[in-house]
Protein backbone atom coordinates (compact mmCIF):
# COMPACT_ATOMS: atom_id res chain seq x y z
CA UNK A 1 0.00 0.00 0.00
CA UNK A 2 2.92 2.33 0.57
CA UNK A 3 4.02 1.95 -3.03
CA UNK A 4 0.42 2.56 -4.19
CA UNK A 5 0.42 5.78 -2.14
CA UNK A 6 3.69 6.81 -3.83
CA UNK A 7 2.14 6.12 -7.25
CA UNK A 8 -0.92 8.19 -6.34
CA UNK A 9 1.11 11.12 -5.06
CA UNK A 10 3.54 11.11 -7.98
CA UNK A 11 0.66 10.96 -10.47
CA UNK A 12 -0.84 14.01 -8.76
CA UNK A 13 2.45 15.88 -8.96
CA UNK A 14 3.38 14.80 -12.51
CA UNK A 15 -0.21 15.09 -13.81
CA UNK A 16 0.39 12.19 -16.19
CA UNK A 17 -0.41 8.51 -15.86
CA UNK A 18 2.12 7.50 -18.50
CA UNK A 19 4.95 9.52 -17.03
CA UNK A 20 4.22 8.16 -13.56
CA UNK A 21 4.23 4.61 -14.85
CA UNK A 22 7.48 5.14 -16.73
CA UNK A 23 9.21 6.84 -13.80
CA UNK A 24 7.99 4.89 -10.77
CA UNK A 25 7.12 1.33 -11.86
CA UNK A 26 10.79 0.36 -12.44
CA UNK A 27 11.36 1.34 -8.81
CA UNK A 28 8.72 -1.21 -7.80
CA UNK A 29 10.55 -3.93 -9.71
CA UNK A 30 13.85 -2.84 -8.14
CA UNK A 31 12.27 -3.05 -4.68
CA UNK A 32 11.32 -6.65 -5.37
CA UNK A 33 7.56 -6.22 -5.53
CA UNK A 34 5.79 -8.94 -7.45
CA UNK A 35 4.51 -8.07 -10.93
CA UNK A 36 0.99 -9.07 -9.87
CA UNK A 37 1.11 -6.64 -6.95
CA UNK A 38 2.32 -3.88 -9.28
CA UNK A 39 -0.57 -4.61 -11.64
CA UNK A 40 -2.97 -4.45 -8.68
CA UNK A 41 -1.53 -1.07 -7.70
CA UNK A 42 -1.68 0.36 -11.21
CA UNK A 43 -5.03 2.19 -10.70
CA UNK A 44 -3.22 4.40 -8.19
CA UNK A 45 -1.68 6.29 -11.12
CA UNK A 46 -5.06 8.02 -11.46
CA UNK A 47 -4.11 10.46 -8.72
CA UNK A 48 -4.37 13.52 -10.92
CA UNK A 49 -7.66 14.48 -9.23
CA UNK A 50 -5.80 15.34 -6.02
CA UNK A 51 -4.69 18.79 -7.19
CA UNK A 52 -6.86 21.08 -9.32
CA UNK A 53 -4.34 21.31 -12.16
CA UNK A 54 -5.79 19.06 -14.83
CA UNK A 55 -7.67 20.44 -17.79
CA UNK A 56 -10.93 18.50 -17.50
CA UNK A 57 -11.46 19.61 -13.89
CA UNK A 58 -10.85 23.25 -14.73
CA UNK A 59 -13.10 23.01 -17.79
CA UNK A 60 -15.88 21.34 -15.77
CA UNK A 61 -15.80 24.17 -13.24
CA UNK A 62 -15.71 26.79 -15.97
CA UNK A 63 -18.61 25.31 -17.92
CA UNK A 64 -20.91 24.81 -14.91
CA UNK A 65 -23.70 27.33 -15.40
CA UNK A 66 -25.32 26.67 -12.02
CA UNK A 67 -22.21 27.70 -10.11
CA UNK A 68 -22.22 24.66 -7.84
CA UNK A 69 -18.94 23.20 -9.14
CA UNK A 70 -16.19 25.58 -8.09
CA UNK A 71 -12.52 25.25 -7.30
CA UNK A 72 -11.67 25.95 -3.69
CA UNK A 73 -9.29 28.63 -2.58
CA UNK A 74 -6.75 26.15 -1.19
CA UNK A 75 -4.43 23.80 -3.08
CA UNK A 76 -6.17 20.63 -1.90
CA UNK A 77 -9.77 21.79 -2.20
CA UNK A 78 -11.54 20.79 -5.38
CA UNK A 79 -14.79 18.97 -6.15
CA UNK A 80 -13.06 15.98 -7.77
CA UNK A 81 -10.60 15.22 -4.97
CA UNK A 82 -12.79 13.08 -2.72
CA UNK A 83 -14.28 11.00 -5.52
CA UNK A 84 -10.95 10.52 -7.30
CA UNK A 85 -9.28 9.35 -4.10
CA UNK A 86 -12.13 6.99 -3.20
CA UNK A 87 -12.12 5.56 -6.72
CA UNK A 88 -8.36 4.94 -6.57
CA UNK A 89 -8.59 3.24 -3.15
CA UNK A 90 -11.45 1.00 -4.25
CA UNK A 91 -9.72 0.13 -7.54
CA UNK A 92 -6.45 -0.80 -5.86
CA UNK A 93 -8.34 -2.84 -3.25
CA UNK A 94 -10.21 -4.72 -5.98
CA UNK A 95 -6.91 -5.24 -7.80
CA UNK A 96 -5.40 -6.85 -4.70
CA UNK A 97 -8.54 -8.97 -4.28
CA UNK A 98 -8.26 -10.22 -7.86
CA UNK A 99 -4.53 -10.95 -7.41
CA UNK A 100 -5.32 -12.83 -4.20
CA UNK A 101 -7.97 -14.91 -6.00
CA UNK A 102 -5.49 -15.80 -8.74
Amino acid sequence: WTFAFVLFLMAAIMNSQGATTRAIMPLGFALGLSPLALIAMYPAVNGFALFPINGPAIAACSLDRSGTTTMGKYLIDNPFQIFGTICAVISVSLGFLIVWLL
